[in-house]
């Protein structure tokens, strides 16, 4: 393995480790405790609704790390060391559930690319919540940031190297 080799990899562990930290062990408590996610408690449980938001927030910097590797080179380690750390640290029962929702994101934003609540919509099914607006609109949005943040990241690993 050649110098730059060496180099690629190390920037890529070190930003997959980063882009695992966008959404700390605390992210999906601090968000469920809030205004309408409280009576969605009451409907699905803590435990499941706690779950699908960090299913989500992890689609969200997986959407992001896509969308900054797009125009990216020398990053190409970056998506599959992110989601082996996940594997690692969730399990394989609890990362299999993961890949299913992101491919089911995946699709729902393929399907309807002019729904710009499609996420959000896709979430309160997940939950199990009926049809509840203000969840989907805090999520698409919840989504949309935390995407942003993991492209943001991306961009400014592959400036610096």
């Amino acid at each position: 393995m050649g110098s730059g080799e060496t180099k690629s990899k190390i920037a890529s562990n070190k930003l997959a480790t980063q882009l695992r930290w966008i959404v700390p062990p605390e992210r999906g408590a601090e968000v469920i405790s809030r205004g309408p996610f409280k009576a969605a408690i009451k409907v699905v449980g803590e435990e499941r609704l706690l779950d699908e938001v960090l299913w989500l927030l992890f689609f969200a910097v997986d959407a992001g790390v896509m969308a900054g590797l797009a125009e990216r080179r020398g990053l190409d380690l970056v998506r599959p060391l992110f989601l082996k750390n996940l594997r690692t640290e969730l399990g394989p029962t609890n990362f299999d559930t993961l890949k299913a929702r992101i491919l089911e994101y995946q699709k729902a934003i393929k399907d309807t690319p002019e729904d710009r609540v499609c996420v959000g919509r896709r979430f309160v099914e997940f939950c199990g919540i009926g049809d509840n607006t203000a969840i989907a609109l805090l999520v698409t949005i919840l989504f949309s940031a935390t995407a942003d943040r993991a492209k943001e990241l991306v961009e400014e690993y592959s400036l610096a190297s």
